[in-house]
């Protein structure tokens, strides 16, 4: 499925599609709750556990 097909049949700009993919921290959860629903998917949002390593720290180890 191409970005544009995938923003399409969310309903949401091909931009939100590719902010998405790229793991861009400040997005609006409605758009990404949009695009699970066109995936099939769900969205789960849980409490961060310190234990588990946050998205940011996840995303600050990339090269």
């Amino acid at each position: 499925m191409t970005q544009q097909a995938l923003a399409d049949a969310a309903g949401v700009s091909r931009k939100l599609v590719c902010d998405a993919e790229a793991g861009k921290l400040t997005m609006q959860l409605d758009g990404l709750v949009k695009i699970c629903n066109a995936l099939g998917c769900d969205l789960v949002v849980r409490e961060a556990n310190s234990e588990r390593p946050t998205y940011r720290d996840v995303v600050a180890d990339r090269p």
